[in-house]
């Protein structure tokens, strides 16, 4: 289990971070990563599932993780964006980019606006008051997804979300987004939501358990999630 939790201010809102990830049964590593990242601009996510197929996914997701993070801090345009990450992704690789393939998925936050996207399956879903988004991977297939080495022009998707003061986003890899019923997100966030404005702790011990206890068996692929909520501090 790999896990971060954190809760910050930055006037007048407080921020609250988790992010977990749990290592598929019967593995020999975790080929997810995740990084958070805030300082008084702005706070970014990013989730990166290696894929199966390529030996060195691993350190594939991982080196994405940390590149988008860069590029995140000062670029937002599309297509800019896109190839920054992946010129910047192979220049640090240390084994063939073929072997260390993997999805993105990302959210920049600042106080008025979100920009949300990346490439590939998984899931980012948001909420805030009756405003719900839910993007998912389109043109997937069971033995076929897009990945940072596709054809970004046509496969990077990237969204602005205007922000009101409360929201909270979820973002999370394929092994957990896949068993979650996408008709009843809306509802499924919102519990999420209700459950950490109750107790934090509570809701992170028990999405812990429920990460270490999976309930479908015959699912062995890595498990992540990150959750990013605000509000106005009282």
């Amino acid at each position: 289990m790999v896990k971060i939790i954190e809760q910050f201010f930055s006037e007048p809102y407080y921020y609250t971070q988790l992010g977990f990830s749990v290592m598929g049964n019967g593995k020999d590593e975790n080929q997810d990563h995740f990084e958070i990242f805030h300082n008084e601009h702005c706070l970014i996510a990013v989730i990166a599932d290696g894929l199966g197929s390529a030996i060195y996914s691993s350190h594939g997701s991982k080196i994405l993780c940390t590149t988008a993070i860069e590029i995140l801090k000062e670029t937002e345009n599309a297509m800019l964006l896109a190839n920054k990450i992946l010129e910047k992704w192979l220049s640090n690789l240390e084994y063939k980019p073929t072997a260390c393939d993997s999805t993105l998925k990302f959210v920049k936050i600042t106080n008025e606006k979100a920009i949300i996207g990346g490439v590939g399956d998984g899931w980012i879903t948001f909420l805030s008051n009756n405003e719900y988004l839910s993007l998912v991977a389109e043109n997937s297939f069971a033995n076929q997804t897009n990945t940072i080495l596709s054809d970004l022009k046509s496969k990077f998707i990237i969204k602005e979300i205007s922000l009101k003061e409360d929201f909270i986003f979820l973002l999370a890899t394929d092994g957990f987004s896949e068993d979650i019923d996408k008709i009843m997100g809306e509802k499924f966030l919102g519990n999420i939501n209700e459950s950490l404005d109750k107790d934090v702790h509570e809701f992170c011990a028990n999405l812990e358990n429920t990460l270490n206890n999976w309930p479908v068996i015959t699912n062995s692929d890595d498990k992540s999630v990150v959750i990013i909520k605000r509000g106005l501090r009282k």
